[in-house]
């Protein structure tokens, strides 16, 4: 009755030893593709970051080329009160 007990046991352990390898491939495998996640997310950020600083330099040439626009219509308007 012994042996078969603690043959019993033995199996188990062994069953329990794979099913924690089985867990353990399995978390290294999600860790693994969260870490390509990440990577994929940093970079996604880092094209909105560089967008973002695109769109206000964009937004700083608009505001220039109205400033210019104000500026040589108020010139016009000198000339036409000159003539």
């Amino acid at each position: 009755s012994d042996s078969y007990l603690l043959t019993n046991l033995l199996s188990q352990e062994k069953d329990h030893s794979k099913q924690l390898q089985s867990l353990l491939d399995s978390s290294n495998v999600a860790l693994t593709l969260l870490a390509v996640y990440v990577s994929v997310i940093f970079s996604v950020a880092g094209s909105l970051a560089g967008a973002a600083e695109a769109f206000h330099a964009y937004v700083v040439s608009i505001e220039q080329w109205c400033d210019y626009l104000t500026g040589l219509k108020n010139l016009e308007d000198e000339v036409a009160y000159v003539i």
